[in-house]
């Protein structure tokens, strides 16, 4: 068995050429936590577009489509193009299709344009956003007008193939269906981009995380699906409305959701935090199973997200979260840890035993403030910190020391009731 191992992006793909098959994670460059893709049922829903170029020309055609099921009729049409020469005497075509069964060349992406399909002979996978360009040359090999390159993820796939495409300069295109209307797409599709010029290898690889450039006059059609009225298509070129869509059927933009993509948005209670608070854990929106990381002298779990105060050393940090083989990129929050206005306390052991008598911690900084712990259950002094282990409950505790004027503070309560401290004042504070 042949294999090769690639990495590309920071992603590896998986050749396996006996069966050619392949593992990837790809993602539209647009993708993220507000993302559209365009939305079609497979039924009847499709886009009208005026006629954009001549098929015996140059071109290239890129798109990112999405989908878990098939649409009607034999084939999944992405784009196709009506007769044109308004008599019919040229030929419709189905630009790109692939086949819904599972027989000879089945759920392959192919193109009509020459009398016969071309395939690119490689499985399409469910429920992963994938790349597809194909590319038309008049200027290389032996067909009457050039030949066609597949790309698979950026990736050249199989060799040239000789075409000989017949002129169609005034046809209508569509988007998810064939020309005879009787075959749908069903999923999703984002970055539609049509060019009049063949676009290299390189360029493809560009193409598929790079933005469009709107400025290049060969890019004729540019569809974001970020602007998508309840009938129009926008197009994003530097052609405008020329090349506007007309959304049919009931085709309509949607926001690619946590079930398409991931979603990597948490967020902290707060910014920031001393030395002396206790761990904050961030809450995640969204899909978990992401990784929390930041750069070092901050203290942080990489699975929940729960930042260890004590131990971190003051400073600014950005904590960044990923999920593996998510389309977005990292989520990020910035977390500063305080030095506690240099005020900071230790007990000779983090645990006690119930028989261990009184327990008393070691202050560095200013004294005058108040012991406190959370949650209730421990018997602390709130002047000294000492704490009576007798007396307490066996539990976990949080113990905190403020110089805050409000903590400590009796005032009488009732009216036949005089308020009094204690001799010793050691009391259990509940928080």
């Amino acid at each position: 068995m042949i294999y090769r191992l690639i990495k590309y992006s920071y992603l590896f793909i998986f050749f396996l050429i006996s069966n050619l098959i392949y593992s990837q994670s790809w993602c539209p460059p647009s993708v993220d936590e507000s993302n559209r893709a365009l939305s079609f049922d497979g039924i009847d829903d499709f886009v009208t577009i005026p006629y954009i170029f001549n098929p015996d020309g140059d071109w290239s055609i890129s798109f990112w489509f999405k989908r878990s099921d098939y649409g009607s009729g034999g084939r999944d049409v992405v784009i196709s193009q009506a007769q044109g020469d308004a008599g019919g005497s040229e030929p419709s075509r189905t630009i790109i299709s692939s086949k819904t069964g599972t027989g000879s060349n089945g759920r392959q992406f192919s193109t009509y344009i020459s009398g016969g399909n071309k395939y690119m002979n490689q499985g399409l996978e469910n429920d992963k956003w994938t790349h597809i360009a194909l590319v038309h040359d008049t200027d290389a090999g032996g067909g009457s007008t050039g030949q066609i390159q597949w790309y698979y993820n950026g990736i050249q796939h199989n060799s040239p193939q000789n075409v000989n495409v017949s002129s169609n300069d005034d046809g209508e295109f569509y988007l998810g269906k064939n020309p005879q209307g009787d075959q749908f797409f069903k999923g999703l599709i984002d970055e539609i981009r049509i060019w009049n010029t063949t676009r290299t290898f390189a360029q493809i690889q560009s193409d598929i995380h790079g933005n469009a450039d709107s400025s290049d006059p060969s890019l004729l059609v540019h569809y974001n699906m970020e602007t998508v009225t309840s009938t129009i298509l926008i197009n994003n070129s530097a052609s405008g409305a020329t090349y506007n869509g007309t959304l049919s059927g009931g085709a309509s933009g949607t926001l690619v959701t946590q079930n398409n993509i991931k979603l990597t948005t948490f967020a902290y209670q707060k910014n920031t935090y001393t030395k002396a608070e206790k761990n904050p854990t961030p809450i995640i929106l969204g899909e978990s199973g992401g990784v929390f990381s930041s750069s070092a002298g901050l203290i942080i779990n990489a699975g929940t997200g729960q930042i260890n105060t004590s131990s971190s050393t003051p400073g600014t940090y950005t904590v960044n979260y990923t999920i593996p083989s998510s389309c977005s990129s990292a989520s990020s929050r910035s977390i500063t840890i305080d030095p506690s206005n240099t005020i900071d306390f230790s007990y000779p052991s983090n645990t006690v035993c119930l028989t261990e008598g009184i327990v008393s911690p070691t202050l560095t900084g200013p004294a005058g403030g108040v012991y406190y712990s959370d949650p209730p259950g421990l018997y602390i002094d709130k002047d000294s910190g000492d704490i009576t282990t007798a007396s307490s409950t066996i539990g976990e505790y949080y113990v905190y020391y403020s110089r805050n004027a409000s903590f400590g503070t009796w005032s009488q309560i009732g009216s036949d009731i005089d308020a009094e401290d204690g001799s010793s004042g050691s009391i259990p504070v509940e928080k």
